[in-house]
């Protein structure tokens, strides 16, 4: 195992920098070698975080799981939760400007500033469908079986996250402001481009006057999707996408 560990952090070295080591020795290993503490079952913090955050941790711990449990009538997944208090504490875990940031589907890693429910349950929403799809949901060829913009747009719909919510999209429509073509956000790429493009990234950075475009567009789609289907059109959706079905035909005719 550590010659495997080994090799995993040197390539990564080469390919990508520090940042992704980071997060490979996040993925590796488990809390307590990391330094994180336990709150809770699958809930770990820095040593140094305060009571009140301590308190605060659990909590959206809690309300983050119903969230998922609404939506998808229960939860598969079970990620260890790392939350940090401090910036130092979410650098040293390969954080950078995000609020939340899924690893595989088994860790989520929060930032100070992503210390609250909906920041919890969107990335939870990713480790519970990336849990119900199993390797299915990376497809084939760099092509997601499922594309970026419904995993997406589902986290969004879930977490109901203030900057990401159907005002923030009517606010759009009526500046009458650009918004990406969903065909344009099928891959993980894709979608990271359209996010520097379009300002969400430059939003994350605390960008004065910038907005969400990307992910507001991507969660207004699904949220009139799932309004008109609902939870049995979503399991549904992912049964047969998972049996090998045609997302695009799934989507449609759910």
């Amino acid at each position: 195992m550590r010659r495997i560990f080994n090799i995993v952090l040197i390539s990564l070295v080469f390919l990508s920098g520090c940042t992704q080591v980071d997060r490979a020795k996040v993925y590796l290993m488990p809390p307590s070698a990391l330094g994180m503490e336990a709150v809770a079952p699958k809930v770990f913090v820095n040593h140094d975080m305060s009571s009140a955050d301590r308190e605060n941790v659990v909590k959206i711990a809690i309300e983050a799981k119903e969230k998922i449990v609404s939506f998808y009538g229960s939860t598969m997944s079970a990620p260890d939760i790392l939350a940090c208090s401090t910036k130092e504490c979410f650098a040293d875990l390969g954080g950078t400007v995000q609020r939340g940031l899924l690893l595989g589907k088994k860790k989520i890693l929060i930032s100070p500033k992503g210390l609250t429910t909906p920041i919890l349950a969107h990335e939870w929403s990713h480790a519970e469908l990336r849990t119900r799809m199993g390797t299915r949901l990376d497809g084939v060829f760099g092509i997601p079986a499922i594309p970026t913009w419904f995993d997406e747009g589902l986290a969004v719909a879930v977490s109901e996250e203030p900057s990401h919510s159907e005002k923030v999209w009517e606010e759009i429509v009526k500046a009458k402001m650009p918004t990406p073509a969903l065909a344009s956000l099928a891959s993980l790429r894709e979608w990271n481009k359209a996010a520097q493009r379009f300002g969400d990234v430059d939003y994350s950075k605390g960008v004065p006057a910038k907005i969400c475009v990307v992910y507001a567009t991507a969660g207004h789609e699904v949220r009139k999707w799932y309004q008109r289907v609902g939870r049995e059109g979503l399991l549904k959706l992912i049964d047969e996408v998972k049996s090998g079905g045609d997302f695009e035909k799934s989507f449609t005719t759910n």
